[in-house]
Parts: C-alpha cells; structure tokens; sequence
C-alpha cells in the first residue's frame, strides 16, 4: 500500500512558508548588493530552481521590481502565502536595514520623528506590516511586532549590528510563525491525499468496492 500512495502523489508542495521567508530576505540583500555575490545566495538559487526560475532570467530584467514580480507571481501558483512570507522577508530585510544602518536615533523624539517623517521608514514599515496583516496577523499583533522587535533597531546597540543578518531575532520569531504553517499545511496535506488514496485504492475493489467507499468517505472526495 505504501508504494500505492506515494504513486498516487501523497507529497507536498515544493517549496515551504520558512524557505519563502529566508528567500526573500536574501533576495533583498542580493538585489542590495546589484546581484553580486551576496552571503546565502546560494541558498536562493537553490529555491529559485525548485519552482522552475533560473538566476539568469533575474539578472535579465530591467529592474528589480520586476524581478520581484517573477518570483512572486510565480510563487502565488503554488500557494499564496509563499508570496506573502518572501515579500515578508524582503520587507523584513529592507526595514531592519534601514533602521540599523541607514539611520539613528540618539532620543526618543527624533525616533518618533523618523518613524513619522522618514518617507523611506515609513514606506517598509508598512509593506511589512500590510504582509503581515494578509497572512492573517491581528493589528494588536502586528503593531506589537513592530513596536517592541523592529523600531529598536533605531537606537540598540546590540540589535543594530544584526542589521543585514539573516539569523537576526527578528527572523528567528518570523521563520518560527512560517514553520507553524507548514507543519499545519503539511499534516492536512497528508490527511487529505491519504484519504483520497484510500479512497481510490478501496473503490478498486471488485464489485463492492465503490459501495464500501461510499459508505466510509461519503458520496464527497
């Protein structure tokens, strides 16, 4: 039977919420540096090939919106919040980055000012928290997030030398949220298409079969 289901397609989907969420941040650090050699993209590569884009077809467009596009687009085929987690991990890279190197904050009202003010700041806090708020985060939740794990990185120390790093805090509690999804995505996956198999392999039997599966699993797959 097991050789029955696993020929029946009982598998996932290529690809996971956390390695979407790690890609993107690493796309964001890669596109930083002009498609040069950057630290993990390897690991990019390697998850641009599991969903069929070669790193050549990003070098070839025109800008790095488009490239965006690309992978994102081609990404909501599989599953929409594969999208979402690597545009939350871009944001997430392009946010920390900005407030841990591009700017500082000696007080509290010129962070409050930054915060308010800065069209740059303001502009990736809100594609990141917009992200987050799509894949289902509350406001409380969200605006937490933001407030007590990302606008320090304005003025601490320890956080700001994080800045650009993938093993920052931050993306230690974002890849812990995706790893929940995929587990989840993983057990109803497997439930499903176990069932559907079974389905499949009781319907083939002789005669009865079609009746026993009816009785078991309903008139619905």
């Amino acid at each position: 039977m097991r050789s029955r289901l696993v020929k029946l397609g009982v598998v996932g989907s290529s690809v996971s919420c956390e390695e979407s969420l790690l890609s993107g941040f690493i796309f964001a650090l890669w596109t930083r540096a002009e498609m040069n050699e950057a630290p993990e993209v390897e690991y990019l590569e390697t998850f641009l090939k599991k969903i069929n884009i070669e790193s050549e077809e990003l070098t070839n467009l025109e800008d790095n919106q488009q490239r965006l596009d690309l992978i994102t687009d081609t990404l909501s085929k599989q599953k929409k919040e594969f999208s979402l987690w690597f545009k939350v991990g871009l944001w997430t890279y392009s946010y920390t980055w900005l407030l841990g190197h591009d700017y500082y904050a000696t007080e509290t009202e010129e962070a409050r000012y930054l915060i308010r003010e800065n069209p740059d700041i303001r502009k990736a806090g809100a594609c990141l928290c917009t992200n987050l708020l799509n894949l289902n985060w509350s406001p409380d939740k969200v605006e937490s997030f933001n407030l007590d794990k990302l606008i320090p990185f304005l003025w601490e120390n320890d956080l700001r030398k994080w800045a650009g790093n993938s093993n920052m805090a931050v993306m230690s509690d974002l890849k812990h949220e995706a790893r929940i999804l995929d587990l989840k995505a993983a057990e109803d996956n497997t439930e499903s298409r176990v069932k559907s198999a079974l389905r499949e392999l009781i319907s083939g039997i002789p005669i009865v079969g079609k009746a026993i599966g009816i009785l078991i699993f309903g008139n619905k797959k």
